[in-house]
This record gives structure tokens, sequence and C-alpha cells, in this order.
């Protein structure tokens, strides 16, 4: 694997991770949860590498779950980067998020493809390039409901994350902030609630989800990702669930390898192979993206033999 590119920017980083050795059909951008270093992503961009994708790593700061601004500025940033790649070369592109990564990036992104909501109706049809190569998402321990209650313990995660231990300090510490954020933004973070559902719902027609969860997690609870997974197939979305009884949050690849492996894998292999149709460089005849993107798989398998 080949890491290219260098942070984006003071606030935010993102960064590609290359396959470097062979062709490659696709890309897989990753959302990582807030905290995580370069390292923590390795043995994912690594999965994603072995089934000839190159990742498009983001890292958001914590601070785009309260300011929706930034998230929409981070979300314009990573699919600036996209459309510069797809541009001359167009392949499937796949989203993955941990965590919180669907509330710090993702879900402004949904929404500026889609053209809904007040930030999606200023881009309409800017990056058309990206929506026609979009082909599905990878939820692990998410999506998350930014609750007060849920938004504390989250809040203790993450700075445990961050210091690298845990203190029964911190979830009083977490607690006292959620009710002063609450206090301050809570009209305004339901509006936000309401409209973050609303924008993952709707992305069903963007391609199928593969979702990894356990019913232990008190961070991403397994009933509100299974309510979720429940609407969108009631929306006519291809949602492959895997549960597990015990698994850490954002632990799942490291307590069940081969389980993981083998679903994503297999989600992946079926991305990369759907069909769409979408005009290259405004010539009105459309082709097939099957023809363009089997080529390249054909080359990837046939290097491997």
């Amino acid at each position: 694997m080949v890491t290219m590119g260098s942070e984006h920017g003071e606030r935010w980083r993102s960064y590609w991770v290359r396959v470097g050795d062979r062709p490659t059909v696709g890309v897989v951008v990753t959302f990582a949860w807030m905290f995580s270093k370069r390292q923590h992503l390795v043995p994912y961009t690594r999965l994603y590498g072995a089934s000839g994708c190159d990742s498009l790593v983001c890292h958001p700061s914590v601070l785009n779950l309260w300011f929706p601004s930034r998230a929409e500025a981070l979300a314009v940033q990573i699919l600036d980067e996209l459309a510069k790649e797809v541009k001359d070369n167009p392949r499937p592109i796949v989203f993955a998020t941990f965590s919180g990564g669907a509330k710090t990036c993702l879900y402004k992104i949904l929404q500026i493809l889609q053209g809904t909501g007040e930030t999606g109706s200023q881009y309409a049809g800017k990056y058309r390039a990206v929506e026609t190569c979009v082909r599905g998402q990878v939820h692990d321990s998410s999506p998350i409901d930014f609750v007060s209650a849920l938004g504390a313990r989250f809040a203790s995660f993450t700075v445990s994350q961050m210091l690298g231990w845990s203190n029964p300090v911190v979830p009083a510490i977490s607690h006292a902030v959620a009710n002063v954020m609450d206090f301050f933004f809570l009209p305004a973070y339901e509006l936000q609630r309401a409209d973050f559902w609303l924008t993952l719902k709707q992305s069903s027609k963007l391609g199928p989800f593969l979702i990894f969860c356990s019913t232990n997690d008190h961070l991403a609870p397994y009933n509100t990702i299974n309510e979720f997974a429940t609407v969108l197939r009631e929306l006519g979305g291809q949602v492959d669930l895997v549960v597990w009884d015990t698994s850490d949050h954002v632990g799942h690849l490291r307590n069940y390898p081969k389980e993981y492996h083998g679903a994503v894998k297999s989600f992946l292999d079926r991305c990369l192979n759907v069909s769409n149709t979408y005009d290259l460089k405004g010539i009105s005849n459309s082709v097939s993206l099957q023809d363009q993107f089997g080529l390249t798989r054909n080359l990837l398998i046939n290097s491997k033999l």
C-alpha cells in the first residue's frame, strides 16, 4: 500500500492510500471516528485495497457534530477531491463511515449529491460525475442517534480515546457539557437530527448498505440501527445487517476478523460490478459504467493469476 497526499488544511485531515502495485477498480471514502489516527485505519484500508480499491481517508473534527457548516465545508473538500479523481477515469465509489462519521461529514455529502435540503440546493448538479459513480455505503458502529444522553456517552468515549485512558470523572464532565450544549443549541440540534436521519433514509436510492453493529454497543444501540435498516428496506433499499452479541464500538474487525473480511469483500465485489449510466464529458450518449469498470476489474483479476 502506498500513502499519498498530506493534510488538506489545518482543521481537517484527509489523504489517499493507493493500492499502488496493481490496477484498481474503485474508491472507498472512509470517514473515521473522532480522535482516530492514521494507524487506526490501516487494517481497513488494507482490506479495501485487497478488493482493488484505493482509499480516501478523512478524519473529521468532533466540532462537526454540533456545527453543520463545518461538516458542509469538509463535504465540499472531499467532493472536490473525488471530482478530480473521476473526471478522466470514472469508477465506483463506496462510502464507509465509523461511529459518528456519518454526522460529521457523510450526511452533508449525501445532501449535496442528492440536491436535498438547503445544503444540497446550493450545489445542484455540480458533482453529477461523482454522484453517478456512488455504489453503496458501509456503516461500522453507525449511524448514531445524537440525543443528549447518548451524546454524553459518546463524548465520554471520544475523550477517553483521545486521552488513552478512562477516568470516572470523564462521564460527569461529558454530561455537564451535554447539558450546556442542550441549553444553547437544543432547538437547532433537534432540526439537525431530523435532517440527518431523513438524508440517510433518502440515500437508499444511491446503492446498497452494509451495516455492522452489536447488541451490547451502548454508543450505537442495536435497536436504533435495526430500525434504520428496516426503514431502508421498506423504502426499497438493499441492506446487509451484520450483528454480533458482544463486540466493542468500532471494534468489530478486531473481534471478528474472518466474518468482517468476508462481509466487506462480498459487499465490495457486488458494488464494483453494479452497472449504471452516465454522460461522459457532456456527451449525450449514455455509456454503461459496467463497460468502463468491468474492463479495469478484468485487468485486476488477470494480474492476480
